[in-house]
C-alpha cells in the first residue's frame, strides 16, 4: 500500500471545493459533493501497487481532478441559473394585474368589459395542450383571438426585461392566475356585502421551457373538438392532462369567462351572463331552463356550427354592463355534462334537450351549482395541474432570506 505525504494540503482543497459546490448547488448537494470527492481521496491515497508508483504522476493525477472540479465550481457560479424570489414575482404580478385591469374593450358593454381576463386563461390552455412552453401557432384557426392577450403580454416582457427571470411560458402562467384571481374579485353580491371574495387558491411555480421560436410556432396541436360529445371531452382531458371525470367537469367552469366570437370560431355567445367573473355561475346557467340546437354558421364560412342555445335569438353581446353578454350559449362538450346528448359527425343531437335524459355527471354540475366555494377548490386543483403539464420538477420561488 501507499501513502500520500501531501494528504493535508490535499484536504485543504477538497473543503474548499465542496463548500463552494455547497453554496451554488443548494441544501444537500454540498454534502452530497463533499462524499463524492472523498470517495476519489481514498482511492487516491491508498492504492494497490505491485511495482513501484511514481511520485510525480501520482501528484498530477491529484492535481488534474482538483483543477476539473474547482474549474466547474466556478463554471456553475458564472453561467447557473439564477433564483427566482417571492418578491420579485410579486413585483411581476403587480405588473400584470395593472396590465389586466385597465385593459378594457368598450362597445362591447355600457360599462367597458376586461377583455384580458378570458382571453389570457384560454391562452393558459392552448399553450398548455402539448405541454406549457409560452408557444401558440395563430395561423391555426383554433387560436384565431389570441393575439389580444400575446401582443400586451410580450411587450411587457420585453420592456421589463423579464426573460432575466423567467421563461415567457412561466410569465403566461403568472398571468393566467393573476387575470383568474382578478375574475374572481369580480363577483357580484356577496364581494360588496363581505368585501371578500373567494378566489382560486393556485400556486406559482417556475422551470418551465419556451419552444425555439416562442412566442409563436408552427406547430399545430390538437384541440378539443366543438362538436364532441362526454366521451370525447373526458378521453381528450385525460389524455391531454390526466384528468378524471370531475377534473374534467370542474375545468370547464372556466367558461364562466369571456364569450365564443363568429369571427374566431365560429360560434356565438356567451356561457355565462357575466363574463368577466369567475364563478360558479356557468353551472347555473347549464342547469337552469330550457334549451334548444341551432346552427349559427355565418354565410361565407364553410362547416356548421352547431350550439345550443337559451332565450331569444343566438349569441348577442349587449346585456347589463360589467361585462354582461346577453343571450347565453353552450357548445356539445358544455352540454354533455348535463344532458346524454348523441351527436353525429356535424355535431347535431339525435335526441332534445328534454329527451336525452342526464349525463353521467349531472350530479357533479348541480353540486357545482348549488356551491361556488366546492367548484372553486376542484378548479384550482385542475388548473394547477393543467399548468404543470408537461413538467415534473417545476421549482418554487424562495424567500428572500434563503437567497445566498
Amino acid at each position: 500500500m501507499f501513502i500520500l505525504k501531501d494528504k493535508n494540503v490535499l484536504m485543504t482543497y477538497i473543503v474548499h471545493v465542496g463548500a463552494c459546490v455547497g453554496i451554488h448547488f443548494g441544501r444537500g448537494f454540498g454534502v452530497w459533493a463533499l462524499y463524492f470527492i472523498k470517495l476519489c481521496t481514498n482511492s487516491m491515497f491508498f492504492i494497490s501497487q505491485s511495482g513501484v508508483v511514481k511520485q510525480a504522476i501520482h501528484n498530477m493525477a491529484n492535481m488534474a481532478w482538483l483543477t476539473s472540479l474547482f474549474v466547474l465550481c466556478i463554471s456553475y457560479s458564472v453561467f447557473a441559473e439564477p433564483s427566482l424570489t417571492e418578491t420579485q414575482v410579486g413585483q411581476i404580478k403587480k405588473k400584470l394585474t395593472t396590465l389586466i385591469s385597465n385593459y378594457k374593450t368598450t362597445g362591447l358593454s355600457r360599462n367597458g368589459f376586461q377583455a384580458l381576463i378570458p382571453n389570457i386563461v384560454r391562452l393558459n390552455f392552448h399553450d398548455c395542450v402539448g405541454g406549457c412552453d409560452g408557444c401558440v401557432n395563430l395561423k391555426n384557426s383554433d387560436n384565431l383571438g389570441l393575439g389580444v392577450s400575446i401582443d400586451p403580454l410580450e411587450k411587457l416582457y420585453k420592456d421589463n426585461k423579464y426573460n432575466k427571470l423567467i421563461s415567457r411560458a412561466d410569465f403566461w402562467v403568472l398571468a393566467g392566475i393573476t387575470a383568474l384571481e382578478l375574475g374572481s374579485q369580480n363577483l357580484r353580491g356577496r364581494c360588496r356585502r363581505t368585501r371578500s371574495c373567494p378566489k382560486p387558491v393556485l400556486k406559482f411555480q417556475y422551470g418551465r421551457k419556451d419552444c425555439k421560436t416562442a412566442p409563436s410556432t408552427s406547430a399545430k396541436r390538437e384541440l378539443p373538438n366543438n362538436h364532441g360529445d362526454l366521451a370525447h371531452l373526458k378521453g381528450y382531458l385525460a389524455k391531454e392532462f390526466d384528468f378524471n371525470e370531475r377534473e374534467t367537469v370542474a375545468i370547464l367552469g372556466a367558461h364562466s369567462l369571456g364569450m365564443s366570437r363568429r369571427n374566431n370560431s365560429g360560434f356565438a355567445g356567451p356561457w355565462a351572463p357575466r363574463r368577466a367573473e369567475l364563478s360558479n355561475q356557468y353551472y347555473i346557467t347549464l342547469s337552469s331552463g330550457e334549451w334548444t340546437q341551432g346552427n349559427v354558421r355565418r354565410r361565407g364560412r364553410n362547416g356548421a356550427r352547431y350550439q345550443w342555445n337559451q332565450g331569444g335569438r343566438v349569441g348577442g353581446g349587449g346585456g347589463g354592463g360589467g361585462g354582461g353578454g346577453g343571450n347565453v350559449m353552450m357548445l356539445n362538450p358544455d352540454m354533455a355534462l348535463w344532458r346524454k346528448i348523441k351527436v353525429n359527425s356535424q355535431g347535431v343531437s339525435s335526441c332534445t334537450f328534454k329527451s336525452c335524459g342526464e349525463s353521467s355527471t349531472a350530479s357533479i354540475v348541480r353540486e357545482y351549482a348549488k356551491s361556488n366555494t366546492i367548484w372553486l377548490k376542484d378548479f384550482s386543483k385542475a388548473y394547477q395541474k393543467m399548468i404543470s403539464s408537461g413538467y415534473k420538477t417545476l421549482k418554487w420561488p424562495v424567500k428572500k432570506t434563503q437567497v445566498g
